[in-house]
């Protein structure tokens, strides 16, 4: 959907959608489209604000041993939309927390798809486990250490730490 800002002049608009986002792109699967609000307002002549939600379930596979994992995504977010020119930095700078939410536009217009699928990606952790004490997959079996133990470290005689195990035993 797009949001014109010339619409918004003087006032506030809400907008309620289900967006129906394509994840192919991403390392997560939705389990549906993806619920979203906007509450778009105008500051200044060039300056307007836009504070949304989302609400989202999302599968994702758990990074220490693959089993799927459901999560539910529920994210508010904030954006300041700047309509004047982009400052001009001749050196590379680090952007302050204030200057990574503002949003520099050549058209007073907002897809909202593009926010959506922008939040919903940030809203997914980067850590993906199904349970904190996962402990994996075997390095050299493959087995889900977390359902069964395997044997494959009880007996590594080719490791040159084997000597130290004979020591321990004494």
């Amino acid at each position: 959907m797009k949001i014109l800002l010339a619409d918004i002049v003087g006032k506030r608009e809400q907008y309620d959608f289900v967006e129906l986002i394509d994840s192919r792109l991403h390392d997560f699967r939705l389990e549906g489209p993806v619920k979203a609000g906007l509450l778009a307002r105008q500051q200044s002549k060039k300056v307007y604000t836009l504070s949304g939600w989302l609400q989202a379930s999302a599968k994702v596979e758990c990074d220490r041993c693959a089993k799927s994992i459901s999560l539910r995504i529920d994210r508010d977010f904030r954006y300041v939309i700047d309509l004047s020119e982009e400052p001009e930095s001749d050196a590379e700078h680090q952007c302050s927390d204030e200057e990574c939410e503002v949003l520099h536009l050549e058209e007073a217009a907002i897809d909202s798809e593009v926010i959506v699928a922008e939040q919903l990606a940030l809203a997914i952790p980067v850590q993906r486990l199904c349970d904190d004490s996962c402990k994996g997959l075997c390095r050299e079996c493959g087995i889900n250490l977390n359902e069964k133990k395997c044997k494959c470290g009880e007996s590594n005689s080719n490791s040159p730490f084997a000597i130290l195990k004979t020591l321990q035993q004494k």
